[in-house]
């Protein structure tokens, strides 16, 4: 029974009825690309994937864990575009694509999609386009959008998050 897995110590990756809620496999040298078949874990709140050698784009079957909050790809060699479904995870608190080479644009209305997003990593991709202008109307404490490709001018607005902590957008 995958409750049975080796994850974090002294943390249960299970629901009270054994159903899998966190998955981190953290700097396991992981090397190949992300099965679909992940996508039956529907009740998964946490997918931590970092450190590892994983390659390929984020299948489409991941858009069925609507109940994650914290979803962590960072250092690893994905590419190509970030699927549209990426920025619709309504309790999504933690999101770390930071350090692979995605490609595409941010879309408008992330703040509507995922409006309880805290932080938001996506340092040294291949991202390009504007920065959304309502990315202030979220709780933000971490933006790094750093050593990217993104360009025009940087929302005034985000002067208006009261909590941000850290803004990092040099190297675009």
């Amino acid at each position: 029974h995958e409750c049975d897995w080796y994850n974090r110590p002294g943390l249960d990756p299970c629901n009270n009825v054994g159903q899998m809620e966190i998955l981190s496999i953290q700097d396991n040298g992981l090397k190949g690309t992300l099965a679909p078949d992940l996508s039956i874990l529907s009740t998964l709140h946490e997918l931590t994937l970092s450190d590892n050698m994983i390659t390929g784009t984020i299948p489409e079957e991941y858009s069925s864990l609507s109940k994650l909050d914290t979803f962590v790809l960072s250092f690893n060699q994905f590419s190509g575009p970030l699927p549209g479904f990426i920025f619709r995870y309504p309790d999504m608190v933690k999101w770390d694509i930071g350090y692979n080479r995605f490609t595409g644009a941010l879309p408008q209305g992330i703040s509507q999609q995922m409006p309880n997003l805290e932080h938001m990593l996506m340092e040294n991709n291949v991202i390009s386009g504007t920065i959304p202008r309502d990315l202030w109307t979220l709780n933000l404490i971490f933006l790094h959008m750093d050593d990217n490709k993104l360009e025009g001018p940087i929302p005034t607005e985000l002067g208006l998050a009261t909590k941000l902590k850290q803004l990092y957008l040099h190297g675009n």
